[in-house]
């Protein structure tokens, strides 16, 4: 029954792409034509700088009208990300995050998308000065699409809402960024799509990982 509702859930995904992929990263341009025909997946892209002016206004406007929201939504949901969480970073960058959180919701509902990817840098490091990690996870945690990947990477977006419809949970997609046989350490990345809600540590901080040759994190 997983499958079937898989199967059916694929044929009506509406995937919405907020911006291109970065440059080089290949792996974000995948045949549309063939996820099309093989899994149904229908893909809708959004010029990034809609997302930055639904940050600024409050206000999105798509195929089913205008959704907007408000400082006071911004606020609640910052109560709600920082609640029981140590901060490790400057609360105005979680208030921040909350923002976003709101103009990409705005944003999917407005367009009745299912599944999203997002540009999500490098754009918001410039302007804002915040990443868009915690943003993106909490559109999964709170059920608003049922895949959120990063960098534009449309095709993981894929495979993350084949996760979610079978197993009726919020689904990650990481990278794997090196495998020592050695050692009992695996380093991922895409961190931002980790999910809020299953996260045990309770805290809210930043981590830039360190891509050196020979360093262990």
């Amino acid at each position: 029954m997983s499958v079937i509702r898989t199967v059916r859930g694929l044929r009506h995904d509406l995937l919405g792409r907020f911006g291109d992929a970065p440059g080089g990263f290949h792996c974000a341009n995948g045949n549309r034509l063939a996820y099309a025909r093989l899994f149904g997946t229908r893909i809708e892209t959004i010029d990034f700088s809609a997302v930055l002016k639904t940050y600024e206004s409050g206000r999105a406007s798509g195929y089913l009208g205008d959704v907007t929201f408000t400082q006071a939504d911004v606020d609640k949901t910052f109560e709600q990300m920082t609640n029981g969480r140590e901060l490790l970073t400057a609360a105005e960058k979680v208030r921040k995050g909350a923002r976003l959180f709101h103009a990409f919701k705005a944003l999917i509902e407005a367009n009745g998308f299912t599944s999203a990817a997002f540009r999500c840098w490098p754009e918001i490091m410039q302007i804002e000065n915040i990443s868009a990690c915690l943003s993106i996870g909490w559109l999964l945690s709170e059920g608003v699409v049922r895949a959120a990947a990063c960098e534009g990477d449309w095709p993981t977006a894929v495979c993350q809402s084949m996760g979610s419809l079978l197993s009726g949970q919020p689904a990650a997609c990481l990278d794997f960024i090196n495998h020592v046989g050695s050692r009992s350490v695996v380093q991922l990345a895409h961190c931002g799509v980790g999910i809020p809600c299953l996260m045990e540590d309770g805290k809210i901080g930043e981590i830039s990982p360190n891509r050196e040759g020979g360093i262990s994190m």
